[in-house]
């Protein structure tokens, strides 16, 4: 007899709340459920069975997953159509800002031209034109900066490092990144996609035309830098240019033998996962990453993190991002690409699931994927990520994140309360004190094994019985017999012993058991008996003027159940039986 039943307490009952409101403090978990155990025994020797499955913690099914530990909260609307509008308001404030410095670039271009003709071409004069015509491809005005850079060619004033740094303005990222704030959510990939309507022709064109006088008239020739600047131009000029980059100018380094650099790599990945061919820019990320581990720079994780996301492969992005992290901070991850896989999540979030499920769970159940946003944002933390990196549409999507996953302190005294309860259940039935309950923690299966039959050489012991040791067991006790679970005694000290019988000693009904199979479905359809199609005109008689049109429905009959055959069979090959596992 157990220790516990010498105490003699009071019955349990729970005290009733006097608000459902009111802030508290979850239950102390260093309080042990040995310590919790002794005033919850009730006077009786052995609990009703009522008594504890009303106090147990309801568990509905879960096909809805936001049922569970987490509670939504929501946002009210009036509240989140204030936000929305401060970004529709910050997607504006950038578009105008850019719209009045191109437009401050265009009336000041004269006054850069005459200040430089009044200098007489010094080297200070030469190196602020330069910048003022890098501003001018930088905001797509490659129109207004390509007679002033002819001009500076032609007079010698140009050297390597001013022809890279040309080349590289012609990408426009001043485009790029009003586009990636005002009108694609901070999507680096969507905004170089859009950045082609902004002259994207005239500037690879222009881009090509710089390489081909660097060419002539850098002493040795154009360097890598140049490749790699005409390669990061012709990422924003369009689908056309951006083929080019893995296409031509690559095989373009091996024709002048010029040697590529991590930089050339990361723009052949990003021009690949561009243009829809993430698994070409995996080959290089696989190469690099056994043959240069120490080229791997962030920015080739967050390429490989966009690419994936874009062609919906969110497990490959999954995996890339758990690679960057268990590298140890080697390269260190940056707010851009923890932006990335960010937005990942809140895209595989957004992911609508099949019909099929539609009809079990009218909800998304992909949602679910956004309870991941607090364990990663406490990650960033300890990576040294702060919060307010983020640009302000992910943040946006973050906070509804978390806003919709939370636990309130109600809430959680609940949950905690009835996972306490649980623990002290799960103690008495342990130590063998809750013989009276049927299965109080039931077998939930896994939603990824197949139903029905258990595995070969497995059984279900009940939960009030303890399995011996396996060194005490007959060796392949569970291969060899079919064990049960009987009820021996009822005042015994075990009433539930393991019923042990051969396989080969079944009943003479065990072929019942077997479930019913495709065969025995097919049989009675795939074979019909032709020899009783004729019995019927036989027996009546009727074989003078109705002597055809019995032959006709005879064949009537005989097609349809052919085709009827078929069918049948058909859909049942299209079943899935035991036979198949």
């Amino acid at each position: 007899v157990s220790v516990l039943y010498c105490v003699r307490s009071p019955p349990y009952r729970p005290q009733v709340r006097s608000s459902l409101r009111e802030e508290t403090t979850p239950t102390d978990p260093t309080v042990s459920t040995h310590a919790m155990a002794a005033p919850r025994i009730s006077n009786y020797p052995t609990p009703g069975f009522h008594h504890w499955v009303f106090n147990m913690p309801v568990r509905q099914p879960m096909i809805f997953q936001h049922s569970g530990v987490y509670y939504a909260s929501g946002m009210p609307a009036a509240n989140r159509r204030v936000a929305l509008l401060g970004l529709k308001r910050y997607a504006e404030a950038a578009e105008g800002a850019f719209r009045d410095k191109r437009q401050a670039l265009v009336d000041g271009h004269a006054s850069h031209v005459a200040a430089f003709r009044n200098a007489k071409g010094t080297p200070e004069a030469t190196f602020a034109l330069l910048k003022h015509c890098e501003a001018l491809n930088g905001h797509a005005l490659t129109d207004v900066a390509t007679p002033v850079v002819d001009d500076l060619v032609q007079g010698g004033r140009l050297d390597a490092l001013a022809f890279a740094r040309q080349i590289e303005s012609l990408a426009a990222h001043d485009v790029v990144a009003m586009l990636r704030k005002a009108e694609t959510d901070n999507d680096a990939l969507e905004a170089q996609k859009r950045a082609a309507d902004w002259d994207g022709t005239a500037r690879a064109r222009e881009a090509s035309r710089l390489l081909d006088l660097a060419h002539a008239s850098v002493e040795g020739g154009a360097t890598v830098a140049h490749y790699n600047a005409l390669m990061s131009a012709f990422l924003s000029c369009g689908y056309a240019s951006a083929t080019r980059v893995h296409r031509q100018v690559y095989d373009a380094l091996g024709t002048h033998k010029v040697q590529p650099t991590a930089r050339t790599y990361a723009l052949v990945m990003q021009a690949l996962c561009l243009t829809g061919n993430t698994a070409e820019a995996e080959s290089i990320f696989n190469y690099l990453r056994h043959r240069h581990p120490n080229a791997l720079t962030s920015e080739m994780y967050g390429t490989m993190i966009a690419g994936w996301t874009s062609e919906r492969d969110y497990g490959k992005a999954d995996e890339t991002w758990k690679e960057l992290m268990h590298r140890g901070g080697q390269p260190g991850i940056t707010a851009d690409v923890f932006e990335l896989y960010l937005k990942s999540i809140f895209a595989l979030a957004n992911t609508p699931i099949n019909a099929a499920h539609l009809q079990v769970a009218p909800s998304n159940i992909n949602m679910v994927e956004l309870k991941r946003i607090p364990g990663l944002l406490k990650e960033a933390q300890q990576l040294g990520l702060s919060a307010t990196a983020l640009s302000p549409v992910t943040q946006f999507k973050v906070d509804e994140a978390l806003r919709t996953f939370q636990i309130f302190k109600s809430r959680f005294y609940n949950w905690g309360r009835s996972k306490g309860q649980f623990e002290f259940l799960d103690w008495r039935r342990r130590h063998n004190s809750a013989q009276l309950l049927p299965e109080i923690t039931p077998t939930v299966q896994s939603a990824r094994l197949r139903q029905g039959m258990n595995a070969a050489g497995t059984e279900t012991v009940s939960a009030k019985f303890d399995e011996a040791p396996v060194w005490e067991q007959t060796p392949l006790m569970h291969v060899l017999n079919d064990v049960s679970v009987d009820e021996a005694n009822e005042r015994g000290r075990e009433r539930f012993t393991p019923g042990v019988e051969s396989i080969h000693q079944r009943s003479s009904t065990w072929m019942a058991e077997v479930p019913e199979t495709r065969y025995d479905k097919q049989y009675g359809l795939a074979k019909p008996n032709f020899a009783k199609l004729g019995v019927r005109r036989a027996l009546l008689g009727d074989a003078g003027a109705n002597a055809e049109a019995n032959k006709q429905r005879d064949k009537r009959i005989v097609a349809q159940t052919l085709a009827s055959a078929r069918r049948v069979r058909s859909s049942v090959d299209r079943l899935r039986t035991h036979r198949d596992e």
